[in-house]
């Protein structure tokens, strides 16, 4: 009887292990045991329900699994597939894990069983479809796409390019375009250029490690531009459709809003900025250069070759330290001819009636010198001062000559 026994698990056995191989693992875990009574006596043939669950903690806790079965107790043995009833998935058990099991209405009998590898053969020989993601894989441990393909990406040999596998290693070699390679010779230092499809030679750049010469090969400066005569001007910047183009001079370590400087081409005036942020979008105009030879200071549209506009207290401020005797900090001259009483300087304030002073003089020796060099017989003026009345019709000139005044005849 024990030798029929034997068989009959050997050939079970056998049957399961090529239905391993054949039909793939089964998703059952077998169960034997022996039920006895609370006295230790083995329990009376006949069909007996019991509730099997799986834990994750030797007591207490939720169960991951469970399932309930009549099963037919003969001898006390207890005989079954856990999962026949309820499939146990992968993602059933995870780690350790333990059986418990209630007999009828009972109490779960304890302790609970400690499940061993075995079970955890069913994961050993396949992964089920899609229990592996993304987020299951550590990153920078594994390749997860090639520039966006995934499952099988193939390296092809292009034109002129050959793939050599060998162990771990790829090695791709590439050899000249059309089975011919680029060549020529040049100059040291200077940067090449293509002079034709596949030959090099040297252009005008020259680089002598810190510095770009473009027309020369000692620059002084980051980039010096050297031109001849012939050539035109050196630099030449210009945007294709007119419009307002410029250059921008930045200071990185400025503030945002200080920046730098900016050059303008604009409505054929140049102008020089004060430039913020990068130099373009935020400008404080501060000079203006039109084509007829006018300069602006604080005013865009000059109108004289020096014209000057502002709020501030001087609109011009001369100084000079120099110890010729015949210094001026201020010159005034009128260089035509006629019979025109031009005027070197001149000075006008009248914002309202009686307010406003044409001119003011300090000076420590004097406050006001006029000079007259006459060169005939009409009436002279070292120095001259007219208020204009108007009466009536009648427009008198009346001068007046103070005792403050003292009149030199040279």
């Amino acid at each position: 009887m024990k030798k029929l026994t034997l068989l009959f698990i050997l050939l079970i056995s056998m049957y399961a292990l090529s239905n391993i191989y054949s039909q793939g693992i089964p998703q059952t875990i077998n169960y034997q045991g022996v039920l006895k009574d609370a006295a230790g006596v083995v329990v009376p043939n006949g069909d007996y329900s019991l509730t099997f669950k799986l834990y994750d903690l030797p007591s207490g806790g939720s169960a991951l699994w469970n399932e309930t079965k009549t099963i037919n107790v003969v001898g006390g043995i207890i005989n079954t597939q856990l999962g026949s009833v309820t499939p146990i998935t992968s993602a059933t058990i995870v780690g350790a894990a333990w059986l418990g099991i209630t007999v009828g209405t009972g109490s779960e009998l304890i302790p609970r069983i400690t499940l061993t590898s075995v079970p955890y053969s069913i994961m050993s020989l396949t992964v089920p479809n899609g229990s592996i993601t993304a987020t299951k894989i550590a990153d920078a441990q594994v390749v997860k796409s090639l520039n966006g393909l995934k499952d099988n990406v193939n390296l092809v040999a292009g034109s002129n390019v050959t793939i050599t596998p060998s162990g771990n290693n790829l090695t791709i070699n590439a050899t000249g375009g059309g089975g011919g390679t680029i060549g020529g010779s040049g100059t040291a230092n200077y940067i090449p250029k293509f002079t034709n499809g596949t030959t090099l030679g040297s252009s005008t750049l020259f680089d002598d490690g810190n510095r770009i010469g473009l027309g020369t090969n000692t620059p002084d400066f980051s980039l010096t531009v050297n031109t001849t005569p012939t050539l035109g001007l050196g630099l030449k910047v210009s945007r294709t459709g007119g419009g307002l183009i410029g250059l921008a001079i930045v200071e990185e370590s400025q503030p945002t809003t200080l920046r730098g400087w900016s050059f303008e081409s604009w409505n054929q005036k140049l102008r020089i900025n004060a430039a913020g942020d990068n130099g373009i979008t935020t400008l404080k105009n501060l000079m203006t250069f039109d084509r007829k030879g006018n300069v602006g200071i604080g005013t865009e549209n000059p109108v004289y070759p020096l014209h000057i506009s502002t709020n501030r207290k001087y609109a011009g401020y001369f100084t000079t330290d120099t110890s010729s005797s015949s210094a001026h900090a201020v010159h005034g001259e009128y260089l035509g001819t006629g019979y025109i009483d031009g005027v070197g300087v001149y000075g006008k304030s009248t914002p309202v009636d009686d307010y406003g002073v044409g001119g003011i003089f300090e000076g420590g020796h004097m406050g006001v010198q006029g000079v007259v060099y006459p060169t005939g017989s009409s009436t002279y003026f070292g120095v001259r001062g007219v208020v204009s009345v108007k009466l009536v019709h009648q427009e008198i000139d009346m001068e007046f000559w103070g005792p403050l005044l003292e009149l030199e005849q040279v």
